[in-house]
């Protein structure tokens, strides 16, 4: 059974806290200072632990390196509470060891989320040096997490391998952007057999679906502009040779939505071209529906705007598995 000691010196954060965990049948342990927790976390050794930041007498941070630094405590699940961290405050949490944090007051699909994402542990393959994306959703979810959380949604970080939980896809994606700001993550829903990336997305973002020979990830428009290639600095960071270094920038328009710019947007056109609807394209507003293809690649895009689509729906199932793209002269070329 799962026990989370929680480390809280206001009386009244405690209990709401424990009161939350005893509703989901998660007991707890508690301790309202530093060595109070310490103590407890080395005697009970809790599967999880959530500490205020701020304690009289020492500070969360100080709670953090001690158990880190005990072979007992060192790999325990820590969550911090805090009022709002800044961008400073969260690397330097990450590189101290922290799993997650979760700001007060808490909510309830937060914190939980929290818990049990931080609970996950995927089994290794062997096989495989590197997990895809859709082998680490397929190996993440347990008969406890099925029961518990159906129709909720993870957030995978795929190069840190880490979860986040929540009732809606907009909250797992708040919960990991907390941990991995400006980050990419990909969605499934659980109970759900084949990955879900917008079951459920804001009505006030815009979504592009990237389908790959392996995985499809979802990435929600919210800043002014974005780059798409083959650097690693790009915003949607695409791993593929046939794609160019900047292949293209996705940029608000004044008129609404967003526009598509063929290369790096200052006059540098990628070296293959970028396609709409099999057209080549070097600037082009986006409507909902379009499928952008990059160069001769295999990656397709598609571009949705904030309207829920049709419940259990395919967002790829109308795109061909090959398709015809038309270049400058009229020739055409098949892909797929």
């Amino acid at each position: 059974m799962t026990h989370v000691l929680v480390i809280e010196p206001e009386e009244s954060s405690l209990h709401q806290i424990v009161s939350l965990l005893e509703q989901q049948g998660l007991p707890s342990l508690a301790a309202t200072t530093a060595s109070q927790g310490m103590e407890i976390a080395h005697e009970k050794q809790p599967q999880v632990i959530l500490c205020a930041t701020t304690i009289p007498e020492s500070s969360g941070y100080e709670v953090l390196q001690t158990l880190r630094q005990q072979e007992s405590t060192a790999t325990i699940p820590f969550i911090f509470l805090t009022a709002g961290p800044d961008r400073n405050s969260i690397e330097q949490w990450a590189g101290l060891g922290i799993t997650n944090y979760v700001t007060k007051p808490v909510n309830r699909a937060e914190l939980l989320g929290s818990i049990h994402a931080s609970l996950i542990h995927i089994q290794p393959n062997p096989d495989l040096e590197k997990p895809s994306a859709s082998f680490l959703c397929a190996n993440l979810i347990n008969s406890e997490m099925e029961s518990r959380y159906q129709n909720w949604f993870i957030a995978l970080e795929v190069s840190s391998q880490k979860f986040f939980l929540g009732s809606t896809m907009q909250e797992a994606h708040e919960a990991a952007s907390q941990v991995f700001p400006g980050s990419v993550f990909y969605y499934r829903q659980i109970g759900v057999t084949k990955p879900s990336p917008i079951a459920e997305p804001a009505k006030e973002h815009y979504v592009l679906l990237v389908k790959q020979a392996d995985s499809e990830q979802s990435f929600m428009l919210q800043e002014e502009a974005y780059s798409i290639g083959r650097t690693p600095s790009c915003s949607i960071f695409l791993d593929n040779p046939k794609i160019s270094r900047i292949q293209a920038i996705l940029q608000r328009h004044p008129s609404g939505g967003y526009q598509i710019i063929d290369g790096d947007g200052t006059g540098n056109r990628s070296t293959n071209g970028t396609y709409i609807n099999g057209i080549k394209i070097e600037r082009r507003l986006l409507q909902d529906g379009d499928v952008i293809l990059l160069g001769r690649s295999e990656v397709s895009i598609r571009f949705y705007e904030p309207v829920k689509p049709a419940e259990g729906g395919d967002p790829f199932q109308d795109i061909p598995a090959t398709t015809t793209i038309l270049d400058d002269d009229g020739s055409t070329t098949e892909l797929g």
